[in-house]
């Protein structure tokens, strides 16, 4: 686990790497700022110490120069002396001055100097008095900063070889123009003296910002840990679901975002389950389903041969109905002239009864026989006008019944195959039913 943990690509070890970076990228940062503005303070405190050093060292100047002119002293003498208050004691060879002990020195290692006009040392504890040194540029600098007018021309940077090390470095002097004696009078001080507490300072600064980093990366591994283990626990129960591993999660649920996201995973791999659950057994049912559909279409089929069977059987029927009504329309037509013919005997009989009657006057005893053999034949007259009669009214009637017959032949196709498309729908709905109730149990 620790391993994996910290691998190239995990998700820990990229946070603890940014953790590291912005860490130091901080302290780096404010450690950088921080040494910058304390350094460039340091160097402003340090002007200010060398500027109050000469202000010092001229106030001496000063001093003796009222005593020469007093008379109490001579010029030399009070050079001489001054050169023991700016430089400190001589040392016991007489060669030089112990510049440690004097009153107007900065840090242990800036000490007064002064030149004169043609830049020979008038003051400097261990240049000879009254040497002018082959290359005067440095001193030339100086001298031109000590006559300047304005407040920071008296700073004069220049390189100089330290004696303790040999390498050159930045110096700094403070330069002032003493005029009666026409000395230039300054302190001169490294540069890095001003700031050498400094560097000490960035060590610390460089520990702590170390310190710091690890201890920013001990809470985040303590703080972290558990999350990246859960983290990696719901990556593992994604896997096993994607293999096809279907069990319900139990992950860790907290209140921040990656509980929620252990929480949600739950609840999805829940209902993942149930949805496939439910998924086999709805394929289940189709199964089922389509093992009675295919029942049901073979059935169907078979009735719908039948049916095509029985709309022929209704075909042929009806082409046979329509010839023998048409035998039965030429029977009506033969009838209908049968009946005109009686009609016509009709007349003719009452015709004959007529000419009966006017041949009953010829005799009675003739008249009598014709008069009954003459109502016997108007009863059957009558007996047969009202046949012919009712023969007539069924006639028109069975006249109506062709034209509806025909009507009817009309109409016998789509009305049979209708019928046998209601029959076959109402089987099959019949046998649907039966089916679902034998699947039901009903």
């Amino acid at each position: 686990m620790k391993r994996k943990m910290f691998a190239s690509r995990s998700v820990f070890f990229q946070l603890m790497s940014a953790i590291i970076v912005i860490t130091i990228l901080t302290g780096g940062l404010v450690g950088t700022t921080g040494y910058l503005l304390a350094k460039h303070v340091l160097i402003d405190a340090g002007k200010a110490d060398l500027k109050h050093i000469v202000s010092g060292a001229m106030a001496t100047l000063e001093q003796l120069n009222d005593r020469v002119e007093k008379k109490e002293l001579t010029l030399e003498q009070a050079q001489e002396q001054a050169r023991i208050y700016l430089s400190g004691p001589k040392n016991d060879n007489g060669k030089g001055y112990q510049f440690q002990k004097s009153d107007f020195i900065y840090k242990n290692k800036g000490y007064l100097v002064a030149y004169g006009a043609d830049y020979s040392s008038q003051v400097h504890p261990v240049n000879d008095i009254g040497v002018i040194p082959d290359n005067t540029t440095n001193r030339e600098k100086m001298v031109a900063g000590a006559k300047s007018e304005g407040e920071d021309a008296h700073y004069v940077t220049y390189l100089d070889k330290d004696d303790a090390t040999g390498e050159e470095k930045q110096k700094l002097a403070y330069m002032s123009q003493f005029t009666p004696w026409n000395w230039s009078i300054g302190i001169a001080v490294f540069q890095d003296e001003f700031y050498k507490e400094l560097e000490q300072m960035k060590l610390y600064i460089m520990l702590i910002t170390a310190g710091v980093a690890l201890l920013s990366l001990g809470v985040f591994y303590l703080a972290a840990r558990g999350k990246v283990r859960l983290l990696k626990q719901v990556t593992a129960a994604s896997k096993e679901i994607a293999a096809g591993n279907l069990e319900r999660t139990s992950l860790k649920e907290t209140t921040d975002e990656i509980g929620q996201l252990a929480k949600g995973f739950n609840h999805m791999s829940g209902e993942l389950r149930t949805l496939v659950s439910g998924l086999q057994e709805t394929s289940s049912q189709l199964v089922e389903s389509a093992t009675d559909l295919s029942a049901i279409s073979e059935e169907t089929s078979a009735s719908s041969e039948e049916i095509g069977r029985a709309i022929g059987d209704i075909s042929t029927g009806t082409l046979h109905q329509a010839s023998d009504l048409d035998v039965a329309n030429q029977q009506m037509t033969q009838f209908n002239q049968s009946i005109e013919n009686v009609k016509e005997q009709s007349d003719q009989i009452k015709r004959i009864s007529d000419q009966s009657n006017q041949s009953s006057q010829q005799g009675q005893q003739i008249v009598q026989q014709l008069k009954q053999s003459n109502e016997q034949s108007i009863q059957a007259s009558q007996g047969i006008r009202a046949g012919i009669e009712q023969l007539s009214t069924k006639v028109q009637d069975i006249s109506k019944i062709t034209d509806t017959i025909e009507n009817i032949s009309n109409e016998t196709n789509l009305l049979a195959l209708n019928a046998s498309i209601e029959a076959a729908r109402q089987e099959s709905t019949a046998r649907a039913s039966r089916l679902w109730r034998v699947k039901c149990g009903i």
